[in-house]
């Protein structure tokens, strides 16, 4: 339950713009109930495998004209994350790790999705 309400939660704020890994890391301490750092990261690894395995976003970087999707199978991207995000021993922060976008699947789905407010 846990994992979908942040999977639902990251697809509806990719609806009108860029998701920051970072942003998902928050979602995981609202609604996940992450106690400590590991287990945030864990859990927002886990979350943003089940998006790029299933199509409904892709991982990249954000430049200065845009999105610009990695080069890499998304369980490339994913271990290229988890790398990144569990060297850090600290939050990431926007800017680090990386941007998701979302697929028009994805905005679609996110359409039909509600955000809850109980955290």
């Amino acid at each position: 339950m846990k994992l979908k309400r942040i999977v639902d939660r990251t697809l509806i704020m990719g609806i009108d713009d860029w998701v920051h890994f970072a942003q998902v890391v928050d979602q995981v301490y609202l609604v996940g109930g992450a106690r400590s750092l590991e287990e945030a990261l864990e859990l927002a690894i886990l979350a943003v495998g089940q998006l790029l395995k299933s199509g409904l976003m892709v991982a990249g970087t954000l430049r200065d004209d845009g999105f610009h999707p990695w080069e890499v199978s998304p369980s490339e991207a994913l271990l290229i994350i988890e790398r990144e995000a569990l060297s850090l021993g600290r939050l990431p922060e926007v800017g680090e790790i990386c941007w998701l976008n979302s697929s028009a699947e994805a905005d679609v789905i996110a359409q039909g999705l509600e955000w809850d407010f109980d955290d």
